[in-house]
């Protein structure tokens, strides 16, 4: 859970991150982003919908939250978090036994475990139905299921002395927002013009290079040796992609 000192920090709140907004468009600052008039109220809205957009990408770092539950004596259907976003990929495990959860299957696989005669087998599948995480066949009581997900709390709200709270829209001024404070300003920007119906392609144009920047700059790629890890092996599974073979 991200966690941000007032005190300390060099990000900026929210109410600065909007007048930033207003300085560079020309317009006056607002004294809060509640303060209740049209602007205020129309940026608020914008910048509130492009942050639940933004973080529908699964770019992001800072948003990576990890669900775990354990498992009761034939339950097969558990909550998923308040703040459940997007899913990530290949990271449903089954700490207990050691086996990776097969899935999310799709609806018609779904119905095959239900439906039909099937074998036990080690691995558990797995998927997604409305806010409910579901499994087959039924788990015995106490395994530990986990699964990685981009949060939709992309703000963090002031919880005592600190920023603790995870939100998914700001609504204070006091809020921060957990993307590249650049690259939010750009967005929200943007968007404030294409509102207004004037031109906003430069403005976008800016979003789109500094949301390139901050993909590059919290997402690392691991380090692809040629010359083999170990063994003799020139090209193998050690040192070749799972994806990307031939044209």
């Amino acid at each position: 859970m991200p966690t941000i000192d007032p005190s300390s920090t060099q990000k900026r709140q929210a109410l600065v991150l909007l007048n930033t907004v207003l300085g560079e468009i020309g317009m006056p600052p607002m004294t809060s982003i509640l303060e209740g008039t049209d602007t205020a109220t129309q940026l608020l809205f914008l910048a509130n919908g492009f942050g639940s957009r933004l973080a529908m990408l699964p770019f992001w770092a800072t948003l990576t939250e990890t669900f775990s539950t354990t498992t009761g004596d034939s339950q097969t259907t558990y909550d998923l978090p308040v703040d459940w976003g997007v899913p990530l990929a290949s990271t449903a495990w089954d700490r207990t036994s050691r086996w990776p959860l097969i899935g999310p299957v799709t609806a018609p696989q779904w119905q095959i475990l239900q439906s039909s005669l099937s074998v036990a087998a080690p691995q558990y599948r797995f998927r997604f139905a409305g806010l409910q995480l579901q499994i087959s066949p039924s788990p015995p009581a106490g395994l530990n299921l986990v699964h990685e997900y981009l949060s939709t709390g992309w703000a963090l709200g002031l919880a005592g002395d600190t920023n603790t709270v995870r939100k998914p829209r700001i609504t204070s001024d006091d809020d921060y927002v957990l993307f590249s404070e650049e690259m939010y300003i750009c967005g929200v920007k943007a968007a404030w013009l294409g509102a207004k119906g004037l031109d906003n392609r430069d403005a976008v144009a800016e979003f789109k290079a500094m949301l390139e920047a901050s993909w590059a700059a919290t997402n690392s790629s691991s380090i692809l040796p040629f010359g083999g890890g170990c063994g003799s092996f020139l090209l193998g599974y050690q040192n070749v992609p799972d994806t990307g073979f031939g044209s």
